[in-house]
């Protein structure tokens, strides 16, 4: 006598490749949503890094422009800025802060930007404001997390962190 296979076990191969999509678009989802989180992570890293390299210039601008008059003092602190970040991140690829936050100035091709493109993608530096306006132009302008000026001068901020965390996975 033959036994008749069990009319379920046929939903059953239907049911195990919905359970697997399943599954696979969760990890894709939860892939996508940490992403999402580390570019958000991303802003306040570069935040961060910003307020230890202006914390270190404006120490070193005090000591050079200790009697100064204010107008004296900007002018001073925003060309020191410029060459502090262009030098340092043409020959380097970072400053102090972005070292201590694991980011790194890298152009299209993934190397250290040249000295003109480091002093392209700084020249808003020179003055709050413009960096401001830099910052916000590009955060709403691109989908990426550039600012206006990294944009001109084809460069861009790596998260090393993240890199090598995604790497891992």
């Amino acid at each position: 006598m033959k036994s008749k296979k069990p009319e379920h076990s046929r939903f059953d191969g239907i049911k195990h490749s919905l359970f697997t999509e399943g599954a696979q678009t969760l990890v894709k989802l939860k892939e996508v949503t940490h992403i999402q989180a580390i570019l958000e992570d991303f802003w306040l890293k570069r935040t961060f890094a910003a307020t230890i390299d202006y914390f270190i210039l404006f120490f070193v601008t005090g000591i050079i422009w200790s009697t100064a008059h204010f107008a004296e003092f900007l002018i001073t602190m925003g060309l020191l800025s410029l060459l502090y970040f262009t030098v340092t991140e043409s020959v380097l690829g970072y400053t102090i802060g972005k070292k201590v936050f694991a980011l790194k100035v890298v152009n299209l091709t993934g190397t250290k930007p040249s000295l003109k493109d480091a002093f392209t993608r700084n020249i808003s530096k020179f003055n709050a404001i413009f960096l401001i306006l830099d910052t916000i132009i590009g955060r709403f302008t691109s989908s990426t997390h550039e600012k206006f000026f990294d944009r001109l001068a084809h460069t861009t901020v790596d998260d090393m962190s993240a890199i090598s965390k995604i790497a891992l996975k």
